[in-house]
């Protein structure tokens, strides 16, 4: 007993010690990969699952039927021994020329979206739109296939728009940006490259309708507003990287940027709540290129801010205390002239991970030039926020876009590399075929991601069989059993449930069951098998 105290104890502070012992897992490429696909252009990962974006891509998903630039995204899922697999290729229902069909790509539980923000669409009177854009949303079946549920578009659809530049998708609410959108909620109102974003809701039947047009209350020509968008529950950020006026509407200075905050209210209608910039906001910073929201805490990347090193990048933090107020502004350890750190940003719980894909690495004393690299962040007791980790590619080499895209989840992140051109063995090179690589926290598979202490778990200790009380229904619901050593014994999706029931068919020993929602919440059980 004693001895078991003395492990369990030991395991409690190692779960809660700081994130620093990420280490690269898989380097990821495309079944079909090929000569400037550019997969990894845009990639997500939500919990086992990951999908990666080739927008440039021009094969359908059985590698026939060319189609210029169509695009494609591929699926991944990691195996019970830790391995990512490639299940599934997919590309539009309608692929088109120069669609670029994964230019944008979201995961979350058994949902994705794809944007295809060059798309071109017909009008309700049958005309062409061209550069219009569009939106593609999947669903897992209960077979584990990515299925094809819906396509999407703008209503009111103009010439390049760029519906589908951005996306993100959170249980039954997506949002899609089209920054290049002229026009407000009201027609007639037309501003050129305003911007704005279009948040659809799935209803009852399962199908997906807009529920909202949603644009900047200061809208000016130019601001591309919807250039980056992002949910959480019932929150969504959008930026809005070339806007120029402070939070109040004045101090002009151009392209400093901004990103808007809005909020669901208690008739559905989502209003905006906060404009939020930089509190050392300068021109041209771009404050607004990318955006990642989860709960409480949002970061806004401004990938050109430098002070006195050019475009150098940087990334605020902010949390909502009623209002949403800057906590911190972050940049690279060593920074550079053109890094751009802070194109790409991702936040999940106490983590937040920034890609900075032209900054330079040093290697056998050899310089490469624009090889990538991205930096791990942890918010500490204080609520300060420290840089963790600095991660790179196993066989980083020069051009290769390192972070040009990232995103993480609890204990899993992912980082693109669209101009890296070789295999998963470090082979075969084809010139920006493009790769990604998956990262994983060694720390036993706990997940820094908003824990629930609402959910009880009983009998502990057990026998075997267990149940798990979720206090009300979810959609859906996946749960992990990891062994000591943080391998998964055991793996089941669950749906439209608020009793778990499931049993651990494995030695007497310590055990942590993880559970996950589609809208991020998630907890690590401790059980003990008797």
């Amino acid at each position: 007993m004693r001895k078991l105290l003395c492990i369990l104890i030991a395991l409690f502070l190692f779960a809660h010690a700081p994130a620093q012992n990420w280490k690269q897992t898989s380097k990821i490429v495309a079944a079909d990969r090929f000569i400037a696909d550019g997969f990894g252009w845009y990639v997500s990962i939500s919990g086992d699952y990951a999908i990666v974006g080739a927008p440039f891509n021009d094969k359908d998903e059985n590698g026939e039927h060319t189609v210029t630039s169509a695009g494609a995204a591929y699926f991944y899922r990691r195996d019970e021994s830790g391995n990512w697999l490639q299940t599934q290729k997919i590309v539009a229902s309608d692929r088109l020329l120069n669609a670029k069909f994964g230019y944008a790509v979201c995961i979350n539980g058994n949902l994705a979206i794809v944007g295809a923000f060059r798309s071109t669409q017909l009008n309700s009177d049958g005309e062409s739109v061209f550069d219009a854009g569009s939106a593609y949303i999947f669903e897992r079946d209960e077979g584990g296939v990515w299925v094809q549920s819906q396509k999407i578009v703008a209503p009111d659809m103009t010439e390049s728009a760029f519906f589908g530049f951005s996306v993100s998708i959170e249980e039954n609410n997506a949002i899609v940006g089209a920054y290049y959108d002229g026009e407000d909620t009201q027609t007639g109102h037309t501003l050129p490259l305003a911007g704005s974003a279009y948040i659809f809701e799935k209803n009852i039947d399962g199908q997906w309708y807009l529920q909202q047009k949603i644009v900047a209350s200061d809208r000016f020509p130019g601001d591309m507003f919807g250039i980056a968008v992002d949910l959480s529950d019932e929150t969504a950020i959008i930026g809005a990287w070339q806007e120029s006026d402070d939070a109040t509407g004045e101090d002009f200075m151009s392209e400093a940027g901004s990103a808007y905050v809005f909020n669901r209210d208690e008739n559905g209608g989502w209003k905006q709540f906060q404009k939020i910039v930089a509190s050392d906001r300068e021109l041209g910073d771009n404050f607004g290129v990318d955006v990642a929201l989860d709960g409480n805490y949002a970061i806004v990347g401004a990938f050109h801010e430098g002070d006195s090193i050019e475009k150098a990048g940087a990334a605020y933090l902010f949390e909502n205390k009623g209002s949403w107020t800057e906590a911190q502004k972050i940049v690279a350890p060593e920074r550079n002239k053109w890094d751009i750190f802070g194109l790409a940003v991702s936040i999940s719980g106490k983590l937040a991970l920034v890609g900075a894909l032209q900054a330079e690495l040093i290697s056998d004393e050899n310089t490469l030039v624009n090889a990538g690299t991205a930096y791990m962040f942890e918010r500490n007791s204080d609520g300060s926020w420290g840089m963790t980790q600095k991660l790179t590619a196993s066989d980083s080499d020069e051009f290769d876009s390192f972070g040009i895209s990232v995103s993480i989840d609890g204990t899993n992140a992912i980082i693109g590399a669209s101009d890296e051109n070789d295999d998963a063995n470090g082979e075969n090179p084809m010139e920006d075929a493009g790769s990604a690589y998956i990262f994983q926290n060694g720390t036993l598979g706990v997940t820094a991601h908003t824990v629930t202490s609402k959910w009880a778990v009983y009998p502990n200790p057990t026998s075997g069989e267990l149940f798990i009380d979720m206090g009300k229904k979810y959609i859906h619901v996946d749960l992990i059993v990891r062994n000591i050593l943080g391998q998964c014994i055991y793996q089941k999706e669950f749906k439209n449930i608020a009793l778990l029931k499931f049993k651990i068919n494995a030695p007497k020993g310590l055990y942590f069951v993880e559970l996950r929602t589609a809208n991020n919440n998630s907890a690590i059980l401790k059980v003990i098998k008797k």
